[in-house]
């Protein structure tokens, strides 16, 4: 009898401290988020760059305030974190921040650590190669299902509808009717 008193005040133990331990988690993981909502309201709007997107096919989408979001989307196989999102006057903007290392290739990456490292010398480029190797896994992201392929020929685009202020990124063509009634 005693042993099973032992292995269920043992059990609740070990419950409560895991529960405690998963609580402790949430606390500092709902502070870092709010650290990072407050350092973006203080990046100047400015420093922000906008897409514009359709934000509903076929029905009006209500107007909203400056949201505060931390996700990323793809668009033409571009990818994007986005900070900020806004819908005004049926046009969804999402606001990002410009990324500064993408330029640079992992060939440039190696080129950079064997000036840096070596000075021209290949001593130990078996070792630089090793570290670069682990930096670009570890910080950059490679996404290779996204592979642009080129066309040798040129085709002619009429645009159906042109807008006068700024193009939109739609996946749509817009009609002049009205969607279809569903039952």
């Amino acid at each position: 009898m005693k042993k099973i008193a032992y292995i269920l005040l043992f059990t609740t133990l070990l419950a409560s401290l895991f529960y405690n331990a998963l609580g402790y988690r949430m606390l500092f993981a709902f502070d870092q988020e709010q650290e990072w909502v407050t350092a973006m309201k203080k990046i100047p709007d400015p420093e922000f760059k906008v897409i514009h997107l359709n934000a509903s096919l076929y029905t009006f989408a209500d107007d909203t305030e400056l949201e505060y979001v931390n996700e990323n989307i793809s668009i033409n196989n571009k990818n994007y974190h986005i900070f900020k999102k806004q819908i005004k006057d049926n046009i969804l903007n999402l606001y990002y921040l410009p990324n500064v290392n993408s330029s640079l290739s992992t060939q440039e990456i190696e080129d950079i650590v064997d000036s840096q490292l070596f000075s021209g010398n290949n001593e130990n480029k078996g070792s630089s190669k090793k570290i670069v190797k682990s930096f670009t896994v570890d910080y950059f992201i490679q996404y290779p299902e996204s592979i642009t392929i080129t066309n040798t020929t040129d085709f002619k685009s009429i645009p159906l509808i042109s807008f006068s202020k700024e193009k939109l990124h739609a996946g749509f063509v817009p009609s002049f009717y009205s969607p279809p009634d569903l039952v």
